[in-house]
Parts: structure tokens; C-alpha cells; sequence
């Protein structure tokens, strides 16, 4: 079925599977670009579930989160429009290689803050990952691409048969949103997220890899990663001792807050930009 929403150009379909599709849009007049996402519900509760949710995020406006403008009801689908984020998404940006480690710092530093802002008000964005974070590299300014979508619009889903959650999405997910944890996921689990991130950054490859959906799962309960020193000699220790608090296994050996994690990450970034690459504190 075609994709039209009045007051808006199609420009390019930009992802399609069973339930969902996403979209790049001009806005007629002004040539905007936005982004929008339906998603189909065969259950009129989780449709009216998710609409209600994606209308709180709609309220929110935060300093490098990408706004919701329009959230609708069609049929039995959901769709959101989103502005788009300025530049490629890191994914892009990377492409499989370490970044120099002024712009690893630099994005560090930025996503700790936005998340800090993000769980003032939300107690989880739940899609962290190189995909969903976009970098203007002229500026070295990072947005995440929406306030939480993605997990929005997975509620009610079986992921595990989507043909690409093996490579994009999996990867990032913290061990207690694997189903074997009494209590739900929290902020913490973002922190995971930013770990695995950073981490691939940091050494161009990510903590894990495998064939298989239980391969990497069993990989992300059970195995510790490689410390990324040891796949990028030269990187500050403090930074590999950060990135490797933050793949914690358990929620209460991470960071507990983005707050913390951002101090220690100004501290960092101010210590290099001294010449300080060997600088040591004690983690918050």
C-alpha cells in the first residue's frame, strides 16, 4: 500500500518489514525533511497503547533529541512524524573503523548529557545504537533521532524474526532486557547501549560477535568483552575503564546515572585536552 500523508512529498522509503515502515518526507512549502514511521496493530489495545505513548514523547522537546511533531491514527496503524536529525548516522560515520579519539570524546561526552536530560523525564529510551544517533561532523554535534520510537513500536513484537536484528539490533541490547530478569529495564540499560556503542567507536568492532541469535545472546549473559585497549593500544585508560563499567553485566555494577557517567566523562575530556591521556580517578 502506497504511503501518503497530506501536506508532505515522499522522498525515499527508508526501511520496510512486516510490521513497519519509515519514510524521508518534505514538508510541502518549505522543503523540510522529516521522517515517519508506521506501524501496523492488529490489537486495537496496542494500538491505542501506543498511541497514547508516542503523544507523552510528542510533549517533550530536548536539547540533541530530534522532535515528534504529528502522531496518528490510520486504520489500524500508528504513524509518527519526526524532524530529522542533522547529519549521517554514526553508523555512517564509522563504517566499521575507530574514530580519532577528540571525536570519540567528544560524542561520549554529548550523549552522556542527552541522556541525563532524556531520563529526567523518561525512565528509558530503549534503542540506543549507532543507527539512531546522528552526527553533524563539521560541528561534532550528535542528536538522537527520536526519544524512544523504536521501543515503542516494538511492543507486541517478536523481533527475533526480523531479518536484520542479528546485526543491528541485538548488539545493543543489555542482558536484562533478554527476558531472564524479575525486574523490568531501566535507564541503565541505555548505559549498556552507550558501552556497546562506544566500545565500537573505540576499537571499530563491536564486543560481540556470532552467527547465530543464541550465540550472541549466551555472549552477552555469560562472556566478558575484550577490554578495547587491548584491540586500540594508545587509548586512555580511564576511557577503557569507563567504557568497560558501562558492559556491565548487572544493572548495579554500572553507572547508576547518566549524571555520573557525564561527570567523569567532562573530567576525562578535560584531563586529554591538558596532554592528561594517562589521567586515573575513581569512577562514580
Amino acid at each position: 500500500m502506497r504511503f501518503a500523508l497530506p501536506g508532505f512529498v515522499v522522498c525515499r522509503a527508508l526501511r520496510s518489514s512486516a510490521l513497519e515502515r519509515s519514510y524521508e518526507l518534505a514538508r510541502e512549502g518549505d522543503g523540510r525533511i522529516f521522517v515517519a514511521r508506521s506501524r501496523a496493530f492488529d490489537d486495537p489495545l496496542q494500538q491505542q497503547r501506543a498511541w497514547q505513548q508516542l503523544e507523552q514523547l510528542r510533549e517533550l522537546e530536548l536539547d540533541g533529541v530530534a522532535r515528534l511533531v504529528r502522531v496518528e491514527r490510520v486504520g489500524k496503524s500508528v504513524i509518527s512524524l519526526a524532524e530529522r536529525a542533522p547529519g549521517i548516522g554514526l553508523d555512517e560515520r564509522s563504517r566499521g573503523h575507530p574514530l580519532a579519539l577528540g571525536e570519540l570524546l567528544a560524542i561520549a561526552e554529548q550523549l552522556s548529557r542527552i541522556l541525563m536530560q532524556l531520563h529526567a523525564r523518561l525512565p528509558l529510551h530503549g534503542d540506543l545504537r549507532p543507527a539512531t544517533i546522528a552526527i553533524d561532523s563539521e560541528i561534532r554535534q550528535v542528536t538522537l533521532v527520536d526519544a524512544g520510537i523504536g521501543r515503542v513500536f516494538e511492543q507486541g513484537q517478536t523481533l527475533i524474526h526480523e531479518h536484520d536484528f542479528l546485526d543491528t539490533r541485538l548488539p545493543y541490547v543489555a542482558p536484562e532486557q533478554l527476558g531472564r530478569s524479575p525486574t523490568p529495564p531501566d535507564g541503565r540499560a541505555d548505559l549498556h547501549a552507550l558501552g556497546v556503542t562506544l566500545y565500537e567507536l573505540a576499537t571499530g568492532r563491536r564486543p560481540f560477535t556470532a552467527s547465530t541469535v543464541s550465540e550472541l545472546v549466551r555472549a552477552q549473559l555469560v562472556r566478558r568483552p575484550r577490554p578495547p585497549q587491548e584491540l586500540r593500544p594508545g587509548l586512555p585508560p580511564t576511557l577503557a575503564l569507563i567504557i568497560m563499567k558501562l558492559l556491565e553485566k548487572q544493572p548495579d555494577q554500572r553507572y547508576q546515572s547518566a549524571r555520573g557517567l557525564h561527570i567523569d566523562l567532562v573530567r576525562l575530556v578535560l584531563g586529554v585536552a591538558q596532554g592528561e591521556t594517562e589521567l586515573s580517578f575513581p569512577l562514580a
